[in-house]
């Protein structure tokens, strides 16, 4: 079959039905915490969203047998491919996003159709007007100007996800008409269960039709099957028994320590294992790709049904991830190890990973990680077409938009918009001839390369008496930096608040320790200006601290200058030091700051203090083994606990001096390693030995 671009003329003269929940929906779910600030704000900008989305990725009125198609091409490939998750994730995003006003019915059908035009037992399309509706080949590909059937077996999570849209357009736009929604669901659910369910016990979905050799988490859709059950009497008992069996594998995969999920977990270890050499890129596989989505299956099931299963495992998860990320969704890598650690191929994406935080759907407390997924989502730039699809479905879901409209008596209008918070000036008395620690000369920025709404302004100090103590003190809320281009020293312009030390460099060869009692909001980053030059005179980073975890109360925090990696004379010349909100999508951020210490190898007050003529006797007491003392180690089966008061960088070797492990650790945190066995744990600069027994 030749492909043809048919003009939307024959599409357009077919009639649609009203839907009967057009978006926006804005309903508060049965269960759960969603978060939609701003409801008419959130209704722009997903309409723009997917019509964005609409018009970038997807191809539509293409002629196959006859019939009106539409696609998403799987834009991550080389060659023309298109993947049966993205036609059915296609089509539930055409469900929700129906109003009186758009053809999203028309989107829909048009996916429904190139669905049961490439079902998995042809492989031309020959059934694009059959009423018997079988599950789809796995993947679709060009040939010479053609589409035919390219991967030999189903995905099952498409199936059912196409399962799924099909019974909620039902809902939509009911089956009156010529096309029949729930007949069409009727005869997939029969196909998903004679094809996709293992054959000789019925008791899991396999990975794919003709190939089970592992249990892919993202396969729970809970709510998937709670739907399926109430559909038909026939497969009622079976469908209840495979939510009921997913359920336990789910759990026996996932980490007790973090959460975490692995992409395929083998059926008898309960381990993570590779399956395809293009998905799992490590020899020990961990939580990527697939596994990104399980927060949002579990936040479904949870919204709509109260799922206990699902909001176990997504409390658990939370838990890790609010310390892992930095309290910001924008802080959550697209790859974990199962323990937690960093993985070489994890790096830090909006657009792809922040989703994950759907997980504090159903957690006691949830406010304020979902208003970073909000947050996140909204302003994400999604560099391929599943990555958007994706993220427009969590967003829906987020903000009340994606309820079970088979059962839409159990939601409720949102009456109250959700509380964002918006800086303030700060608590206590402000006065400029405070002093803090010694140093007076603190200021706010606000015209930088991350714009930022902030309290104090720079017309005053940002010192402020509270309860007879000093303290620096600021509020912010940053706007997103998402699309913009920024790098090296020409262009970096600082936002936030920062320290002058005066207004000469100063010399911190002899620094060794940054010592801070602090608390702060959002994600906060510390940084070393130094000589150079940019467009106000500040400095440029010449060393950052890393991101500090946000706290309700005030933390004391070490972060060490390695000056193996930072050239002496480079800090040599310090102008000051910047705290900048860091967050990509944008958002709130606060920081308090109570103490601030400069400290030598030794543990003593560095000679800047000298220099600028600061009373050192005035200050407290600083213990001289700060530094000198080994943390203390606690081993416990495979995890090691470091109990210390540093940020510090930690590696892992084995007895060959491999590198296992690298990640940078906060105070009494924890690793894990392995197996059982002798490791050598470098701790910055101390190098420790460690016998881990099982």
């Amino acid at each position: 079959m030749k492909i043809l671009a048919l003009v939307s003329l024959i599409v357009s003269t077919i009639a649609f039905a009203a839907p009967q929940y057009p978006f926006p929906q804005n309903k508060q779910y049965a269960y759960g915490h969603i978060f939609n600030p701003d409801l008419k704000k959130t209704e722009t900008a997903i309409r723009q969203k997917f019509d964005d989305w609409r018009k970038k990725w997807v191809t539509e009125n293409v002629m196959v047998d006859g019939v009106p198609t539409a696609y998403i091409k799987m834009s991550d490939s080389k060659i023309f491919r298109i993947s049966s998750k993205d036609i059915a994730y296609g089509m539930l995003v055409s469900v929700y996003m129906a109003d009186a006003s758009n053809d999203a019915q028309s989107l829909f059908n048009q996916f429904m159709n190139f669905y049961r035009c490439f079902a998995l037992e042809n492989k031309e399309p020959k059934t694009c007007k059959s009423q018997n509706f079988k599950i789809m080949a796995g993947e679709v590909s060009e040939n010479d100007s053609s589409l035919v059937r390219f991967m030999g077996v189903s995905n099952p999570i498409a199936d059912m996800g196409a399962a799924l849209a099909l019974l909620l357009a039902d809902k939509q736009w009911g089956s009156e008409g010529a096309e029949k929604y729930a007949t069409y669901a009727e005869t997939l659910l029969q196909d998903i269960y004679n094809n996709d369910v293992d054959a000789s016990e019925k008791t899991h979905i396999k990975a794919y039709s003709d190939y089970d050799p592992a249990f892919n988490p993202s396969y729970s859709a809970f709510a998937n099957f709670k739907i399926f059950a109430e559909s038909g009497a026939a497969l009622k008992d079976a469908w209840n028994t495979l939510a009921k069996n997913t359920a336990a594998e789910l759990v026996l995969c996932q980490d007790s320590a973090t959460g975490l999920v692995p992409l395929w977990c083998d059926y008898s270890t309960h381990k993570p294992v590779k399956v395809m050499d293009d998905y799992s890129y490590e020899e020990d596989p961990g939580f990527n790709y697939d596994a990104l989505l399980v927060p949002w299956r579990m936040a479904t099931a949870y919204y709509w049904y109260g799922d206990e299963n699902a909001k176990k495992v997504n409390d658990k998860l939370a838990k890790w991830l609010s310390s892992a990320s930095y309290g910001h969704a924008s802080y959550i890598k697209t790859y974990y190890k199962l323990d937690g650690s960093n993985s070489i191929y994890g790096k830090k994406d909006v657009a792809e990973a922040s989703g994950v935080g759907l997980a504090f759907s159903s957690t006691d407390k949830y406010d304020p990680y979902l208003e970073t997924v909000y947050e996140s989502l909204m302003n994400l730039n999604s560099k391929t077409a599943r990555t958007e699809t994706e993220r427009i479905l969590e967003l829906l879901l987020l903000t009340g938009n994606m309820p079970d409209l088979t059962h839409m008596e159990n939601t409720k209008n949102i009456v109250t918009a959700s509380v964002m918070r918006q800086p303030q000036m700060p608590k206590g008395t402000q006065d400029s001839t405070l002093k803090v620690s010694g140093f007076g000369n603190w200021v706010t920025k606000s015209n930088g390369f991350n714009k930022i709404t902030i309290f104090p302004d720079s017309t005053k100090k940002p010192l402020f008496a509270d309860n007879g103590k000093a303290f620096v003190k600021a509020e912010m809320r940053a706007e997103s930096s998402v699309g913009k281009d920024c790098t090296g020293a020409d262009c970096y312009v600082f936002s936030g608040l920062a320290l002058y030390l005066d207004d000469k460099y100063q010399d911190l060869s002899d620094v060794d320790t940054i010592r801070m009692t602090l608390k702060t909001q959002g994600v906060i980053e510390v940084s070393a200006l130094c000589y150079g030059k940019n467009e106000d005179g500040l400095g440029i980073p010449c060393w950052k601290g890393g991101p500090i975890n946000p706290s309700e109360n005030f933390t004391t925090l070490s972060f060490w200058i390695d000056n193996h990696e930072i050239e002496k004379e480079t800090m040599g010349k310090v102008k000051g030091f910047a705290f900048e909100p860091m967050m990509t999508p944008g958002g709130y951020a606060s920081i308090e700051i109570q103490d601030i210490k400069f400290l030598t190898q030794d543990g003593k007050l560095a000679k800047l203090y000298n220099v600028l003529g600061i009373d050192t006797t005035q200050q407290p007491v600083i213990l001289a083994t700060l530094k000198t003392s080994k943390p203390a180690i606690h081993v416990a089966g495979r995890t090691i606990s470091i109990q210390n008061s540093m940020v510090a960088k930690t590696q892992l070797f084995d007895m060959q001096g491999r590198l296992l492990l690298e990640k940078t650790i906060r105070p009494n945190d924890f690793i894990n390693v392995p197996c059982s066995g002798s490791y050598i744990l470098r701790l910055n600069n101390q190098v420790i030995p460690i016998k881990v027994h099982e």
